[in-house]
């Protein structure tokens, strides 16, 4: 039971670390007066690594 409810605590922290990450980079981008699109997005992140 404890398991479960460890797991289920994980998964809703990756998801909202997911969505706040998503959200910061449509900030930075409308910032810079680009349109997000899942290309840049791929170059921005191809780019880093």
């Amino acid at each position: 039971m404890f398991l479960e409810l460890f797991h289920y605590l994980i998964g809703f922290f990756i998801v909202s670390l997911l969505v706040f990450l998503i959200i910061k980079t449509n900030k930075y981008f409308s910032k810079n007066n680009k349109q997000l699109t899942s290309q840049t997005m791929t170059e921005h992140f191809m780019n880093r690594g």
